[in-house]
């Protein structure tokens, strides 16, 4: 049986258990991470599940205006719910529409685009159906949601993103292509002795011939639960106590 407990963080309380994605590190670590926009803005994620990355932007940016947009209907209404419990309503809207039909009745509306998208490409797909949605590549691709960022995006906007690093480098070709600027990458490990597992990569649209930024972050100092780094509880300070 599922749990209808919700995710605890400071300052939110976030229901997951209707969306076919629950939250894990790597919607944490993206939500968290700093969004170099200006004091004002416009805000949209890709794929927003149950909410978390938007509302945790959200506390951050508390002057901007987020809409998230997912294809599954129980996720964007588990998301509509977090948005009243957290009083984030006034500012933040969900909506249940693709990102490929979205992008062509809005163009160059969006400060930041943030998204925690599907990656898996493997052949061993899950039986359940949103599971398959949620994870894997087979109804979003990584060059569909480059083609829709480039329309979506205003002129020297930012697209964040957080993948594996094979995903990653194949993105950062992709965008490249249409003349975006890489502009920030963070390396993601588990332990000091482990390989990199994700990315968290920062996109700008036009080129300003500006120094990529190279950042590392690893999560744990050892495989004691909850032995957290100095630096991965510098990300999180503002959404959780260590």
């Amino acid at each position: 049986m599922k749990s209808e407990l919700p995710f605890l963080l400071n300052n939110l309380k976030i229901l997951h258990h209707r969306s076919p994605m629950k939250i894990g590190t790597d919607a944490l670590l993206l939500g968290a991470y700093p969004k170099n926009n200006k004091k004002t803005g416009t805000i949209l994620e890709i794929g927003s599940g149950c909410g978390i990355i938007t509302m945790m932007a959200a506390l951050q940016h508390p002057e901007s205006r987020f809409l998230g947009i997912d294809i599954d209907e129980s996720s964007v209404e588990e998301f509509k719910e977090n948005l009243c419990n957290n009083q984030l309503d006034g500012r933040c809207n969900a909506r249940c529409i693709g990102l490929t039909e979205y992008s062509k009745v809005v163009s160059n509306q969006y400060d930041v685009i943030i998204s925690n998208p599907p990656f898996f490409t493997s052949d061993m797909l899950p039986k359940d159906h949103k599971s398959r949605i949620s994870k894997h590549t087979t109804t979003l691709s990584l060059q569909e949601i480059v083609n829709s960022v480039n329309i979506l995006l205003k002129e020297g906007g930012l697209f964040y993103v957080i993948l594996p690093v094979p995903e990653s480098e194949a993105i950062s070709h992709s965008f490249k292509a249409v003349g975006f600027e890489h502009i920030e990458s963070m390396d993601i490990r588990s332990l000091a002795s482990s390989p990199f597992f994700r990315r968290i990569q920062v996109f700008s649209k036009g080129n300003f011939d500006q120094k990529l930024i190279l950042k590392q972050l690893t999560i744990y100092k050892s495989q004691e639960r909850n032995d957290w780094t100095d630096e991965y509880k510098k990300l999180l300070q503002e959404f959780k106590n260590f």
